[in-house]
């Protein structure tokens, strides 16, 4: 009778051992899980405040880039080049030309909108 006793308590006794073993396991792998999740999140965030911080301190280069041809593509009426290839043209008329065209590029330059840094690095 004592053997069966000894069998069926070593029975509960393996059962809890298995028992706190999974359970051990079990938190030590949520436990790792959290920790991934928020190391993770951690690192995004400090990714999004990297560019933000990139982004206000350098601008935007491509917007800068067609801000300066713009610029360059603005010419003054008074440029004795334009005279020589349209050599036949009235002086006002080329004035006229080269005043709008201007205008349009300076329009071009207006629409070129600063760059929102927080707005481009938004969370989706």
């Amino acid at each position: 009778m004592r053997r069966r006793l000894d069998k069926g308590t070593f029975g509960v006794r393996l059962s809890f051992a298995v028992i706190i073993v999974s359970a051990v396991v079990a938190s030590i792998g949520i436990g790792a899980l959290g920790a991934t999740i928020f190391l993770r999140a951690a690192s995004e965030s400090e990714l999004r405040e990297a560019l933000i911080e990139n982004c206000e301190r350098n601008g935007n280069p491509l917007r800068e880039v067609l801000i300066e041809e713009q610029k360059a593509a603005i010419e003054s009426p008074h440029d004795p080049r334009i005279h020589k290839l349209f050599p036949d043209a009235p002086t006002a008329l080329a004035e006229q030309v080269i005043r709008e065209g201007n205008d349009q590029h300076r329009d071009r330059i207006k629409l070129l909108a600063p760059v929102d840094c927080a707005a481009q690095y938004e969370r989706p």
